[in-house]
């Protein structure tokens, strides 16, 4: 299994890496449950903090890392100011990954 923290650090270091401002992450965990998704980002709004969580069957040591990171760079990019949706800003963000990076 590969190593979700660090690939989740590499994942964090790409996208500010690009100058985008994340939101106050405070909880990445993998989910054992989860059949139909391979992330998810959840806010609370009385703490204005992220938790994310991703189905741990991507880790696998057969995932293509690039897929992974796609992953990973997008829930990433929902904690964003305005991202939470997949248009508008969250939209704008992950075109500039896209143009700047082999993440897509």
């Amino acid at each position: 299994m590969k190593d979700y923290i660090a690939m989740f650090n590499e994942a964090m270091n790409v996208v500010k890496g690009l100058g985008i401002e994340t939101g106050n992450i405070v909880d990445v965990k993998l989910n054992y449950r989860a059949k139909n998704r391979f992330g998810q980002c959840r806010k609370d709004s009385l703490n204005n903090t992220y938790s994310l969580n991703f189905n741990h069957l991507i880790f696998s040591d057969e995932s293509d890392e690039d897929e992974v990171m796609n992953t990973l760079i997008h829930e990433i990019l929902h904690t964003c100011e305005g991202g939470m949706t997949h248009k508008g800003e969250w939209k704008r963000l992950a075109n500039i990954v896209n143009a700047n990076t082999k993440y897509n």
